[in-house]
């Protein structure tokens, strides 16, 4: 089959652009000596992360335990999840999972590192766990220096839990345009960070791993001092959020929206199939509309989303689009893409090669 004959919406994965940016990001690791855990929010899709893993990634990280749950019963065995885990059911499945593959967790709070501790000494377990870090997303995470070196302090104190180091999530590097911009806010990140680790070791405790970088920051941290394992996610597709940081092209993106004009109710307005229950409402910086019309590019703009709508103004010619006619969206973010679908297209040129089932789409607990 050819894509073209393909019902819309569809989600489709160009697998030679996906597998080059996977080997890239593998390779960038490697030439740094540190470790490569991809976050798999962004494809929530075995048979992507057991290419990630054979392609050098360490495992993966998770942000939902259902996601977890899902990666383990495909096989991958090194599972971080980097949500603190709050509540007895959470616990339970936890508990559960620790006995199938490796999981380490992230926290930054006493109250949940003592109901882990517990856990695991009901178990008999020694569970991995990594300290967040705020270093200006204002999320979660404990401040650098002394809050956070406080706190390692009551962590290393108590029972079955092993100090496994910190996590950072700096995203608020999506609102750079340019990778100098991005490299000057990882450099206020790596010097806090530094400032921290050799705080602790000056008190005897060892800080084993620090794990940091999104995929708009990958290039730029994988060679500071500090950093030991770097955490993309979108990288195995990119969207115009990386492409507005200067971390990828257009055409390093693999994932697109197939969607289908239906209808041209004005000469400069056409109405395709996919709204936001099939894109998301998210928008880039530098980019009009919500995605990249291809092939048209800078001519027409996705103006308007609505729940099975969108809404394309014509700035170029306005016969150039027919009711029946096909686009393929670059979204704005892949990340929130793949838990609006069922199942991804794999596509090679204009050919199927086969369809994965997107079996963690909807695992939000």
């Amino acid at each position: 089959m050819r894509k073209q004959e393909l019902d819309t919406p569809a989600l489709l994965v160009d697998i030679e652009k996906m597998e080059r940016n996977i080997a890239r990001m593998a390779a960038l690791a490697e030439e740094a000596g540190i470790r490569l855990r991809p976050h798999v929010k962004a494809h929530k899709t075995v048979q992507i992360s057991r290419r990630q893993i054979a392609s050098g990634a360490v495992g993966v990280g998770v942000a939902k335990l259902g996601e977890a749950e899902v990666m383990a019963e495909g096989g991958i065995q090194d599972i971080m999840i980097t949500t603190p885990l709050v509540g007895a059911p959470k616990l339970e499945r936890l508990r559960r999972l620790t006995h199938q593959v490796h999981v380490s967790i992230v926290l930054d709070s006493l109250e949940v590192a003592q109901a882990v501790s517990r856990m695991a000494q009901r178990e008999g377990l020694c569970l991995e766990t990594l300290v967040e870090i705020d270093t200006g997303l204002n999320r979660c995470g404990l401040l650098p220096g002394k809050p956070t070196i406080d706190f390692v302090k009551q962590l290393v104190r108590l029972s079955n839990l092993r100090f496994g180091g910190f996590k950072t999530a700096e995203l608020q590097v999506y609102f750079q345009d340019s990778q100098r911009h991005v490299a000057e806010v990882e450099r206020a990140v790596s010097d806090a960070l530094l400032q921290t680790v050799e705080a602790l070791e000056k008190e005897g405790i060892d800080v084993p791993n620090v794990c940091v970088g999104c995929t708009a920051s990958a290039s730029v941290v994988a060679g500071m001092e500090v950093v030991t394992e770097i955490h993309p996610g979108s990288y195995v597709f990119h969207s115009l959020d990386g492409v507005a940081t200067g971390a990828a092209t257009i055409d390093d993106c693999a994932m697109t929206i197939l969607a289908t004009v239906i209808s041209r109710p004005a000469p400069e307005r056409a109405v395709i199939d996919t709204g936001f229950k099939t894109l998301s409402l998210v928008t880039t910086k530098g980019f009009p509309g919500y995605g990249y019309v291809k092939p048209y590019g800078e001519s027409v703009v996705l103006e308007r989303l609505y729940e099975e709508h969108g809404v394309l103004r014509l700035l170029g010619k306005p016969e150039q689009l027919r009711i029946g006619d096909l686009v393929e969206i670059i979204p704005c973010s892949c990340s929130a893409i793949p838990n609006l679908f069922d199942e991804m297209v794999v596509v090679r040129g204009n050919l199927v090669e086969e369809t994965w089932p997107i079996l963690a789409r909807g695992k939000v607990q």
